[in-house]
């Protein structure tokens, strides 16, 4: 009779920490799904917030939450009338490798966005909505370009290397400075 009750015992003390480790294992998961959340959320509003400033700081913050996001997983990002430059002097060289970002921003609002020096590659903009968007002193290369609205666009010395252009309705305002020299070997179906 002893025995019976001690293998009982065990069987059910094995049974109740199975019990609980699974459930702790559902609490962190939860957890890092709600932390994961609260960060979008944050970096969300912190775009909200500096959206409309006029300032460096501002435009430097909004591509460091837009890289952020995009490490979180989040594409479609609400840029309306937000700046993204960089002024850096290291920033300008094409060939160091801190120059170059890379953005997922598929069916983002960029409405009214200032894009000023900024060196951009690999990076997909499929669907994005473009309507009055200013692209200053800027180098696109090999970055994907489909669909979405694109009326009013402004480019001042933007170049766009190797990038494809599909179903892409360019309605350019006006155009300042060459377009770019290896534009032809851009794509534009």
């Amino acid at each position: 009779f002893s025995h019976d009750w001690r293998e009982n015992l065990i069987t059910e003390s094995f049974g109740l920490l199975f019990d609980i480790i699974v459930f702790a294992l559902l609490i962190v998961f939860l957890q890092k799904r709600y932390e994961k959340k609260q960060l979008i959320r944050r970096y969300m509003e912190e775009i909200d917030d500096f959206r409309h400033w006029k300032t460096l700081e501002a435009a430097q913050r909004n591509i460091g939450h837009i890289v952020r996001l995009n490490g979180l997983k989040v594409y479609q990002i609400d840029l309306e009338g937000c700046i993204l430059a960089r002024e850096e002097e290291y920033y300008r060289d094409v060939s160091s490798e801190k120059a170059l970002l890379t953005f997922d921003l598929t069916s983002s609002n960029m409405q009214g966005t200032l894009i000023q020096e900024l060196r951009v590659r690999n990076s997909n903009f499929e669907g994005v909505k473009f309507e009055s968007t200013d692209f200053i002193n800027t180098l696109f290369v090999k970055c994907f370009f489909a669909g979405g609205v694109s009326s009013h666009i402004r480019l001042r010395k933007a170049m766009f290397e190797l990038c494809g252009f599909t179903a892409m309705n360019l309605d350019l305002e006006y155009l300042h400075g060459e377009m770019d020299q290896k534009c032809e070997e851009s794509k534009f179906w």
